[in-house]
């Protein structure tokens, strides 16, 4: 009798035993391969995902390019530059102080290097355009809105439709063809035409 009481005890034992889930990573599983990364994570759980320290650097980056839109100083946009190197540290998993090195080397490179190029060519740009504007200077047009020395009109030259003022103290009256001397900026500095076909 005892010794049928000891098998059904030891028969209870182990159906108890096997009904217990085992302890250790074998019951909850190996941890995620994205959870062993070795750069931290930012989760934002009420979004539904994970938002990684490279997603952050591309983040500051865009908006470092939003804000040069608005400045146009280039300066911002070396920033932008330096965020896209801390981005790819960040993805291939480098430490953070790889990451900031990164930030600042990209910086540098495209303040001293880039940014220099971007502003030459700009400014070739500029002059070129100015050169233009100066091959105005001796061309004739015509009067569309009467003009004088304190109060601009408008002139035809070349097709184009120009802001324009009197050299001289006394007005030009419209149709009167007139001949640049001067460019003030965008505006055309005329006198009246010695050749006068208009009245």
């Amino acid at each position: 009798m005892a010794r049928s009481m000891s098998g059904v005890y030891r028969g209870g034992l182990n159906r108890w035993a096997q009904s217990v889930p085992p302890l250790g990573r074998a019951h909850y599983g190996a941890p995620s391969p994205r959870r062993d990364r070795l750069e931290p994570s930012l989760r934002f759980d009420e979004l539904g995902g994970t938002v990684e320290v490279w997603h952050a650097w591309l983040i500051f980056g865009v908006l470092c390019l939003l804000v040069e839109l608005f400045t146009f100083t280039l300066v911002l946009a070396a920033v932008t530059l330096g965020a896209l190197v801390a981005a790819s540290a960040a993805y291939w998993q480098l430490s953070l102080s790889w990451q900031l090195l990164g930030l600042g080397v990209g910086t540098l490179a495209g303040f001293l290097g880039a940014r220099p190029l971007v502003l030459k060519r700009l400014g070739r740009g500029d002059r070129t355009y100015r050169s233009n504007l100066d091959g105005l200077v001796g061309q004739e047009g015509t009067v569309l809105e009467a003009l004088s020395n304190r109060s601009p009109g408008r002139v035809l030259l070349v097709g184009e439709d120009w802001s324009a003022i009197s050299d001289t103290s006394g007005p030009i009256s419209e149709g009167r063809l007139v001949t640049v001397v001067e460019v003030r900026g965008n505006r055309l500095v005329v006198v009246k035409s010695p050749n006068v076909d208009g009245g």
